[in-house]
């Protein structure tokens, strides 16, 4: 069997639709393909098999035309394998919102009135709803199942935490293609995400220049 970073550069010369691993603690030294990745921590067995592999999709989006690139795939395995698809935004929570003002309060070194949270939870958690209905929308035009959620909090926790909740099957998510180790390839939330997601996790890799395209789109 090739070693991880032999398979990352085999699937190179081949240039693979995915390619899939599974690790633990230990990455490639560097991503040189356009990939896929998909992660098993904890494998389960009992979904292993059949059109259950694939039941319940968890996908996480954060509004920008990048994280929609892990769309196609969705749409892809929810039609083989008759998935049910949850839509995932994180929105900001009241501590998120206190933590951001001291810090704005700590760099100024005065004492702002103190921020009202609400408003800005109820713009963001707006915003959010109204862009996941309109995603799904697209899908269910497709005859696809969807439903869509919006947890206030980290995005990492809340996708870990929905993702078992719910019992995801498979979660799936963009991430940036630079290259190192660790958060330097995956990106703080993907990575957070492969180290503690209870289930696998598919990674549709975005090359860092197609992600600084996106965000100026």
């Amino acid at each position: 069997m090739a070693s991880r970073p032999e398979a990352a550069y085999a699937a190179a010369e081949v240039t693979p639709k995915w390619v899939l691993i599974s690790w633990h603690h230990l990455l490639p030294p560097s991503l040189i393909i356009p990939a896929q990745w998909v992660q098993t921590q904890h494998p389960r067995p009992d979904i292993l098999t059949g059109v259950e592999m694939y039941e319940h999709l968890l996908v996480a989006l954060d509004g920008s035309s990048a994280a929609e690139r892990v769309l196609e795939h969705v749409e892809a395995l929810a039609t083989a394998f008759d998935s049910h698809i949850t839509l995932l935004r994180a929105t900001v929570s009241t501590e998120m919102v206190l933590a951001q003002e001291g810090a704005a309060d700590a760099t100024t070194g005065q004492v702002a009135p103190t921020l009202d949270p609400a408003p800005i939870i109820d713009a963001d958690r707006d915003t959010a709803a109204a862009y996941l209905n309109t995603v799904a929308s697209g899908l269910r035009a497709r005859n696809l199942q969807v439903s869509t959620e919006h947890p206030a909090g980290a995005a990492n926790l809340v996708i870990v935490e929905r993702a078992a909740a719910l019992g995801a099957s498979l979660i799936l998510m963009t991430t940036h293609g630079r290259s190192g180790i660790g958060r330097a390839i995956f990106g703080s939330t993907a990575d957070s995400v492969l180290r503690h997601a209870a289930c696998p996790v598919l990674l549709v890799r975005i090359p860092h220049q197609d992600e600084k395209e996106a965000r100026s789109s």
